[in-house]
């Protein structure tokens, strides 16, 4: 199975089994919202759910009949309760729109003061989320195709919901790439790209297990070429330090020390047809020629 096939699998599974456990939603349920708070029971029926305290009822929350409906054919729990906020209360979680792999919930979180239930429009537009209650954040991840998906990350500040991080997955049809952007909130309250990159689909499975992203036999061709040309073994990873154009090829350039102690540069064309050496400011970048010997070739920029 190619990387689309598992990752759509993988997120299918996830999006199903993410969800809380399995129930059957017509039975009553009886929680308290925190330790020396009063017994609720809440009830479905007529398309509402009804909350109440002993015989009284206190609150109706409206919900979609399809997505009950949808809910118990996948075995996936109708009302959930968590401490959507961290304030150490619980709320209602309830399924607003089961989309094959996308999951919205309708998110009512407890009002201590009014002692109600009180819908979060913010949170109910967190696609599958994740509550981490060591973090106090909130993790999301939304499928819009096969090959693109957006992550982000979420935290609650002066009682509302900010946007911490962002990490963005397309697939370019003119690169025939992937690129994947990450950005992180600012002390400004603005949000600023962190980083950029492409990958081929082979490099983004190895980037996707921890890896650099960067082929076996890329890796292997840089060393050669350091200890032909330059006389000197890599020591360590090399590390990704940017993408740009180099004899109108896609490049990605990485930096590598050497066991001299030295720095280099080398530049990998995205269709790994060519390897570059780039010496850095007016010094230029030259070809690296592969054959009976490894040599330095012509200078190209």
């Amino acid at each position: 199975m190619n990387l689309f096939g598992k990752i759509f699998m993988a997120c299918l599974a996830a999006a199903i089994w993410a969800s809380p456990g399995i129930s059957e939603v017509m039975n009553p349920l009886t929680f308290k919202v925190a330790e020396g708070t009063p017994v609720l029971t809440l009830t479905f029926a007529e398309g509402e759910i009804r909350v109440a305290e002993g015989a009284q009822t206190i609150q109706r929350i409206p919900c979609d009949e399809d997505a009950v409906r949808m809910a118990e054919e996948m075995s996936m729990e109708f009302v959930s309760l968590m401490d959507m906020d961290f304030d150490g209360f619980l709320d209602l979680q309830i399924p607003e729109s089961l989309g094959s792999i996308n999951v919205y919930y309708a998110c009512y979180l407890w009002n201590p003061e009014k002692n109600l239930f009180e819908k979060n429009e913010a949170l109910g537009e967190v696609t599958s989320p994740q509550f981490h209650e060591d973090t106090k954040e909130i993790f999301s991840f939304c499928r819009g195709s096969a090959t693109d998906n957006v992550e982000t990350l979420y935290a609650w500040g002066e009682g509302r919901l900010a946007l911490l991080w962002r990490k963005t997955q397309i697939y370019d049809e003119d690169l025939g790439r992937f690129v994947l952007t990450e950005e992180r909130l600012q002390d400004d309250g603005t949000l600023e790209t962190e980083s950029e990159r492409s990958f081929s689909e082979e490099e983004l499975e190895l980037y996707l297990q921890g890896g650099t992203g960067l082929l076996e036999g890329n890796r292997r061709r840089m060393e050669e070429a350091s200890e032909e040309i330059l006389g000197s073994k890599i020591s360590g990873d090399p590390v990704y330090h940017g993408e740009s154009l180099t004899e109108n090829k896609g490049v990605t350039a990485w930096l590598a020390e050497l066991e001299n102690g030295e720095m280099i540069c080398f530049e990998v064309a995205y269709d790994g047809s060519m390897l570059y050496l780039n010496k850095g400011g007016d010094q230029g970048i030259y070809r690296i020629h592969f054959g009976e010997t490894i040599s330095l070739g012509e200078r190209v920029f």
